[in-house]
Order: structure tokens, then C-alpha cells, then sequence
């Protein structure tokens, strides 16, 4: 429902105890009450008060705006007894005819509670006013509307106003989808309405949930990936070097974390020929690894890792072959932007442990994004990877190999 403005010229018919009418500034609008809570109402300038003098008044209340005084009414009827600056006393009958009839707010906004009829074919026949407040981490909201309205069954505990025209309320934070979390009973004469409150959606909080349960899953489940894509090779042995570019295929699978912070994998990567070639390279590589992992703020996974890893490389052209078997260790980073983005990245050492192998760097960057097939998550990107590997035989000659890749990646 909309809410209209919270200021209007207020309809109200006052006349004094001789029955002479009065008009004195009125309006329609939101005033702070004796107990500092947002309250909506009429305001009338009372211009001729004794400064300091008692007021009484049957219904409303009366207060000092500066050098003015105000008389406060939330009741349709009101009179007021006071002592005019020429030392007179009178009194004044003040009838109010409101001339909103329906939500009126103020301090509301997007992230505010949302007042709502539950029957909207019947409207109102009363101004119900909502002050909001969303400075806390709860939502609070002050409720309002003349005294003649009943106050009737409520499924929410107000923390204030109880007995009064007005209630104030602390509801619960948004919630990540938002929706109905209570409703109000009202009677205003024959009538009776459902008030129906309603928290928004709140995104921050639905993409933090829906991290929170992408990080679960995670970790509680086997992470697979499969790779298909282009890889181009150099292996230099002296006096030659050869080049080829290949199609490459690579099998990842990493495990949940094993007592809170361990995890284990392995990859397995070979290259199949697009064509022939004289020079041509053809390769063979595993690893397996196990690791720390830290989940910062299900946000980020962090791990350091242990890894044995082996190689076969072999250049047709000259026969020369690279067998080696390493052990090295590297830093992971899976980093999720929100529920549907994320990015991998991996940086590896691996050149201990090795009679052939001196030096062996691996760089790796991914991009992933998360599909549903036959509702499943599919995560699909792009990655891509280098490797620089320095080897020396055991008459003391020099190998180099390098690749470099961009693959399609299925992760599941």
C-alpha cells in the first residue's frame, strides 16, 4: 500500500464556551509525544496562552514548540481549558474530521517494514500512520491512528504504547526473501481491518545466505572438474626444440575438509594430437596432493598445500623423453564473489625430490560461473595455466619444457 504524506492542513471545527468558532492553525501530521515516540495527529497553534499558565485538556495533550504552545490531539473530540495572556480563562471544543483516510508514513524507505491490508477492496476509514526508524538492527516502527480506533487481536509484542492510540514495535532484522511476519486487528466503528506487516527482501542478506549454502555444500561434498581446451608445448633438448599445440584434457577432484581443516586431491592431464607434425610433443602429467584449508567468512578458501606430482614428456622427432617423478608445494584460493561467480587461482612449486627435474612453476586462473542442469549446480568457465619446467640428465644435459593452456572448464 502507498503511503501518502505525512502533512496536511487538518480539518477541525473549534468554537469556544460562548459556541463562537476559532480558527487557529491546524494540521495533519507527525509529533513527537510525551513519551519521545513518533505519534500522528493534529497540531493547533494555540496563539493567545499565558505564558507558564496550567492547560487542561480532556483528551490531548499540550506542549512548548519554542515560544509557541501546541495542543496535541489524537482524539476526534477534545476540549482544552487554559488562561489567555489578558488573564482570562477559556474554553475551547475542538472536533477533528481527518482528512486521510488510509497509511500515512514518514522515515520509510525501501528497507523499511511495509504496512499492508490483508482485504485491499476495503479501504480505510481512518488515517493509520507507521513512523519507521532503521538506524538499529532491528526494524522499529511506531504505529498510530485516533483513539476512537479498537485495537484489537495481535500476533506481535509491542514494546511500548501499550493501551495508547499508538504502539511501537522491534521487529526482527530483514530477512534474506523478506515477507509477512505479523498481523494487527483494528475496529474503527463498524468497520474492522487486517493489518498485515511485512519485512523487505533483503539482498546483502540473500546473497550471504546463498554463499553460506554454496560454502556448505562445498564443504561437504567432492569437488570435480573436467577440462578441455588448447595447450601449446615447447621442449627444448639440446640441440633441438620442438613445438606443438594440442588439445588437452584434465580430470581435478578435491575432497571436503577431513578433521575441520584438511583436504586432499589429485589431477590428471594428457594432450591428444589435432594434426601431425615431425616435431611434435606429447604429454603425460599427475599430481596428488593434500593441504590446509581456511574458509575466511564463507567467502574465501585458503588452502597450503603437500604435492607429488609426475611427469612423461617425449619429443618424437629427436626421441628425447622426460621421466620424472617430483614432490613441491603450493598456495590455492577459491574466492566466491557472490552465490553465482567465483575465481580460483593456484600457484605450485614443485622441483624437490627429484633427480631430472631442478625447477618446476605452475601458475593457474580460473573463472567460473554456476548454471542449473536437471537442477543441479554446474559451474562453466574459463581457465588458464602455465608451467615452466627445468630438467638436467644424468650426462648433464639441459631440458626445458613449458605449456601453455586455455580450457573450458565443467566444474560439479
Amino acid at each position: 500500500m502507498m503511503m501518502l504524506s505525512s502533512l496536511v492542513k487538518a480539518e477541525v471545527k473549534m468554537t469556544d464556551e460562548k459556541g463562537q468558532v476559532i480558527a487557529w492553525p491546524a494540521k495533519e501530521e507527525f509529533f513527537t509525544n510525551t513519551e519521545g515516540f513518533r505519534q500522528y495527529g493534529v497540531t493547533i497553534e494555540v496563539p493567545d496562552a499565558a505564558s507558564g499558565s496550567e492547560i487542561i485538556t480532556e483528551n490531548g495533550t499540550t506542549g512548548q514548540v519554542g515560544e509557541k504552545t501546541i495542543w496535541y490531539l489524537s482524539n476526534y473530540d477534545d476540549t482544552m481549558t487554559y488562561t489567555t495572556n489578558l488573564g482570562t480563562e477559556k474554553k475551547i471544543t475542538a472536533k477533528w474530521i481527518p482528512l486521510a483516510k488510509n497509511v500515512v508514513g514518514e522515515r520509510c524507505g525501501k528497507n523499511s517494514v511495509r504496512v499492508q491490508l490483508q482485504d485491499p477492496k476495503k479501504p480505510l476509514n481512518f488515517p493509520l500512520a507507521v513512523s519507521c526508524d532503521n538506524t538499529q538492527k532491528t526494524l522499529n516502527i511506531t504505529l498510530s491512528a485516533p483513539a476512537q480506533v479498537e485495537w484489537m487481536d495481535s500476533t506481535l509484542f509491542e514494546v511500548a504504547g501499550k493501551g495508547e492510540p499508538w504502539r511501537s514495535y522491534n521487529l526482527p532484522a530483514t530477512s534474506p526473501q523478506g515477507g509477512p511476519i505479523g498481523t494487527i486487528s483494528m475496529r474503527n466503528g463498524e468497520q474492522e481491518y487486517v493489518i498485515t506487516l511485512v519485512t523487505p527482501k533483503n539482498i546483502d542478506l540473500a546473497k550471504k545466505e546463498a554463499m553460506e549454502k554454496q560454502k556448505q555444500k562445498q564443504a561437504s561434498e567432492f569437488q570435480q572438474s573436467l577440462y578441455l581446451g588448447k595447450i601449446d608445448l615447447t621442449y627444448t633438448a639440446d640441440p633441438v626444440t620442438a613445438e606443438d599445440s594440442k588439445y588437452s584434457f584434465k580430470y581435478a577432484v578435491l575432497s571436503p575438509k577431513v578433521m575441520g581443516f584438511l583436504k586432499w586431491g589429485g589431477e590428471f592431464k594428457t594432450s591428444f594430437a589435432t594434426g601431425k607434425k615431425d616435431e611434435s610433443v606429447d604429454l603425460l602429467y599427475y599430481n596428488a596432493l593434500v593441504g590446509i584449508h581456511y574458509d575466511y567468512k564463507n567467502q574465501l578458501d585458503l588452502g597450503l598445500r603437500a604435492l607429488f606430482s609426475g611427469l612423461t614428456v617425449q619429443q618424437k622427432s629427436s626421441t628425447a623423453k622426460l621421466t620424472s617423478n617430483q614432490a613441491g608445494y603450493g598456495v590455492y584460493a577459491d574466492y566466491l564473489f557472490d552465490a553465482k561467480n567465483r575465481v580460483i587461482a593456484k600457484v605450485n612449486m614443485i622441483g624437490m625430490m627429484s633427480e631430472v627435474i631442478k625447477s618446476h612453476m605452475e601458475i593457474g586462473l580460473e573463472y567460473r560461473y554456476q548454471l542449473m542442469f536437471n537442477k543441479k549446480p554446474l559451474w562453466v568457465g574459463l581457465g588458464y595455466n602455465s608451467e615452466n619446467y627445468k630438467a638436467e640428465n644424468e650426462t648433464g644435459l639441459s631440458r626445458e619444457f613449458k605449456t601453455t593452456e586455455i580450457q573450458l572448464v565443467v566444474g560439479f
